[in-house]
């Protein structure tokens, strides 16, 4: 049996990627299965978590927290994941149940399938994720997908996760969620086609969307789902909710592009926090030019020509932006926006690999006659037609988009042609490297740890100009003002499109369980474990392996008597009842996640919270029952129009509900038509 043991792995998903789980835990889960046990209950690294073994999906709660994250058995040598790694460990060709048991996936119809690019997830095509369900549905690892562009491989056998193949042998990760509703159900028709119907059933053939017109086509759709306790407010503050949404939080009236932007945006963006930066993004534009919205639409919506997964090839994004140019776009339009967004791409995936970006773009200067000619790297005739001018230079620029399309076949969705116009680009990922030794390592080491080292390294990642670190708590933090002193180094690790409150949202409801006051290890679950982490969420690249190799070190009698005084020292910051364990940067511009435990005490049964009911997507819900680390939520299902409930609810992904408050609209003025640009 010590043959088989070896020749599977167990991993727990964490951060959207398959990690092995340590020796110990290993042995726990492996006894327990050869003894057919389907319930019982394990520690890992000083937390204890409830296994569920039974079919379709393998998972774990924290009982810490109530937080669930799915296991799997792998099997390294095929690559097979799940029943064929159950086979060989109990020695039998027998499978446990038909379906995906141990695979990490439970009801296909519910799964939302993303695609690593440009910085961030992106949501793959309904028709794509439809087929990608059924040959895996069909017992497929690897399979053949029809895509708008080219078709592309699916590969399920990765060790971390799912890879998508190109035609030309790039390979990017993939990604599946659980999802707690089905989403949009397309049957012949496009999601443009379906975004109009939904507006024309809400509104009744109106002009304006108002709170009463949601509340009166939900409570048709689900009229027994408000009759609950709490359901009058839940139904109440969603409506209201929406509609701040809707109309970006302004004095403004809710019509059809505003609800096809909205829609879409939630549709192809990945995460709520990246929808409201763009929407926020969107504010001083819609200051000086109300229609601003209505014409990114019509643009978007005339490019496509009928596309029914609503994404642009770069032909269509470059005539999408000509016209915006033509009709007045040149007012809040930079040249920079295609240069940077598609260039900066292209060099955080190819170049940042080699610690660099090639890039002298971000001047933030407004696109003139002077900065046309360095970019195009010849002269203008300054009695040239300035708009001639601009919109030659950015046909010149849009050749490069052209290149980049041929060679990587992005698909533009309505999510980046906004980010395009909108000049949101890629925000530049760093480590800072503390030597805790103050340079004593390299002599220290062999003595000390058995090992030579460079030093004791602790990290922390830079990004959005706030530094992320692990010491007992979590905390964001001003660059170098933590309590290490100034870094040894300071290097570029990567870029990303996700957002600050996108990570602290992911830290607060994921890696807080992770890493704990009571499992830090200067060793073993360190810093460097977390920046690991935090990494691999903001850029799907982990840290330089250097950094890591503290955990490889001999346990010599040295380092048996100082772990747990340094363990004490490093791994206590901000935990309450430790010596020395308060740290304040001075400024008040810092936040931790201590402040969790307390956020949990204030939700009681019949509170309203804001409830993240899949990854990134939050939404306001009544909590109808309250347990120790978990409740029960109930909340409205705004795509299908139902109320949903949902038992078990971790407490790390329900918070208190700020105020909800709907400002007052202003009289309506005449709002034209979504298919022209007036």
């Amino acid at each position: 049996m010590a043959q088989l043991q070896a020749s599977v792995i167990w991993q727990v998903n964490s951060d959207n990627l398959w990690k092995d789980l340590d020796e110990d835990t290993s042995e726990q889960l492996n006894a327990r299965l050869r003894a057919g046990t389907k319930h019982f209950k394990v520690k890992s690294k000083g937390h204890h978590y409830d296994v569920d073994l039974v079919d379709p999906a393998w998972r774990w709660t924290s009982l810490r927290s109530g937080l669930i994250s799915n296991l799997r058995l792998w099997k390294p040598q095929a690559g097979v994941a799940g029943v064929a790694a159950w086979s060989e460990l109990n020695g039998q060709d027998k499978e446990p149940s038909p379906g995906h048991a141990g695979q990490g996936v439970s009801h296909l119809d519910r799964v939302r399938i993303s695609v690593w690019r440009r910085g961030e997830w992106h949501p793959i095509p309904l028709q794509e994720a439809a087929q990608i369900k059924k040959q895996f549905a069909d017992g497929r690892a690897v399979f053949e997908v029809k895509g708008k562009h080219s078709d592309y491989k699916v590969d399920t056998r990765g060790k971390s996760g799912w890879i998508q193949i190109l035609h030309n042998g790039r390979k990017r990760p993939m990604r599946y969620l659980d999802a707690t509703s089905d989403g949009p159900t397309l049957v012949g028709l496009g999601l443009i086609d379906h975004l109009e119907t939904e507006w024309a059933e809400l509104t009744n053939g109106d002009e304006f969307l108002t709170v009463a017109d949601l509340l009166m086509t939900w409570k048709k759709a689900d009229g027994e789902g408000f009759r609950g306790k709490g359901s009058r407010e839940l139904l109440a503050f969603t409506a209201v909710d929406l509609m701040d949404k809707l109309t970006l939080g302004m004095d403004r009236h809710v019509r059809q592009w505003d609800w096809i932007h909205f829609r879409l945006l939630r549709e192809q963006a990945p995460s709520y926090h990246a929808l409201q930066e763009v929407n926020d993004a969107l504010i001083p534009w819609l200051h000086s030019d109300p229609h601003a919205i209505k014409k990114l639409v019509a643009l978007f919506t005339i490019a496509i020509r009928g596309s029914g997964d609503a994404q642009l090839t770069a032909a269509q994004m470059q005539e999408a932006a000509d016209q915006w140019i033509s009709h007045g776009g040149d007012k809040n339009f930079r040249m920079t926006t295609v240069k940077n967004y598609f260039r900066e791409i292209v060099d955080v995936s190819r170049g940042l690999q080699r610690g660099r970006i090639e890039t002298d773009l971000d001047d933030g200067r407004v696109c003139d006659e002077e900065w046309i000619a360095d970019c195009c790297g010849g002269t203008r005739d300054k009695g040239q037609n300035r708009k001639d001018t601009l919109m030659d230079a950015y046909r010149d620029q849009l050749k490069y988009l052209e290149e980049y399309e041929a060679d990587e076949e992005e698909p533009v969705t309505y999510y980046d042609y906004v980010n395009m116009m909108l000049e949101r680009t890629l925000n530049k990922v760093q480590i800072a490297r503390y030597d805790l030794s103050r340079g004593l390592a390299k002599y220290l080491g062999p003595m000390l740890l058995g090992k030579n080292l460079q030093g004791l390294w602790h990290t922390g990642i830079i990004v959005h100009e706030k530094e992320y670190w692990y010491g007992g708590n979590i905390f964001e933090s001003d660059p170098g003002m933590t309590p290490f002193g100034e870094p040894v180094s300071v290097e570029l690790i990567g870029g990303t499109m996700r957002t600050r409150e996108d990570l602290w949202s992911h830290i607060n409801s994921r890696l807080v369980d992770e890493f704990t006051p009571e499992n830090y290890d200067v060793f073993a679950h360190n810093s460097n474990h977390f920046s690991n982490s935090v990494c691999l969420f903001l850029t799907n690249h982990p840290i330089p392996d250097k950094i890591l190799s503290l955990e490889e070190t001999q346990e010599t009698w040295s380092l048996l008597q100082l772990r747990p005084h340094l363990n004490t020292s490093l791994g206590s910051f901000g935990r309450k009842g430790v010596e020395g364990s308060v740290w304040m940067d001075g400024t008040g511009n810092h936040r931790s996640t201590d402040c969790m435990a307390e956020e949990w005490e204030y939700i009681k049964e019949g509170t309203f919270v804001e409830y993240e009911y899949e990854h990134g997507w939050p939404s306001i819900a009544y909590v109808s029952a309250r347990q120790e680390q978990t409740c029960t939520v109930r909340w409205l299902d705004v795509a299908n129009q139902v109320v949903s409930e949902m038992e078990g609810v971790s407490r790390l992904h329900v918070k208190r509900l700020k105020k909800v408050k709907r400002a007052t609209r202003p009289p309506p003025k005449s709002p034209g038509s979504v298919s022209t640009l007036g």
